[in-house]
């Protein structure tokens, strides 16, 4: 009897199970459709940045008439300055003495007044004088100056000639 169930295996059981294994062979060689992932760290290492620019370095308020003198002067220097920062930022002005000079006198810079993207209300000082107060970090952000003097003032009753000063312009984070 037990020749007969080994040879009933051998004929019934044995080839189904040799074609299986056959079957799993191909199934694990088949290509995978299955998904993987991984991750990555993407790094973005920024500097801090705080440039300004001058595009203009002299500035001329003209009393040339009688006119100039009655009413005051005023001059508008577009983009004078270029600024780039990443982070908000303001600007000061001073002068580096506290008169415009020539070899025939003095004429005191407050009677100049300067504004940055606004008209001219700040007076020119030896100390530091807001322009501009928390501005937005910017690219190449443009600033165009305004500088006037006053009506009738005599502080401008000099002799002729090129009364001459230094203003100094800061950029700063805020």
């Amino acid at each position: 009897m037990f020749t007969a169930i080994k040879r009933l295996f051998t004929v019934l059981v044995r080839p189904r199970l040799v074609g299986v294994a056959i079957l799993l062979l191909d199934l694990t060689t088949a290509p995978a459709f299955a998904q993987t992932t991984g991750n990555a760290t993407m790094n973005a290492a920024l500097t801090d940045i705080l440039q300004l620019v001058v595009n203009n370095n002299s500035v001329t308020l003209n009393y040339a008439t009688v006119n100039d003198y009655i009413n005051g002067v005023s001059a508008t220097v577009t983009d004078q300055f270029t600024v780039t920062s990443n982070r908000p930022w303001g600007m000061t002005v001073q002068t580096t003495t506290a008169n415009l000079t020539f070899a025939a006198g003095t004429i005191p810079v407050s009677n100049i007044l300067v504004g940055a993207n606004v008209p001219a209300v700040t007076a020119l000082s030896v100390t530091p004088q807001s322009l501009l107060a928390t501005q937005a970090a910017a690219i190449e952000q443009k600033v165009t100056m305004n500088y006037r003097t006053a009506a009738r003032n005599a502080a401008f009753l000099k002799p002729a000639g090129t009364y001459v000063t230094t203003m100094t312009f800061t950029i700063a984070y805020n």
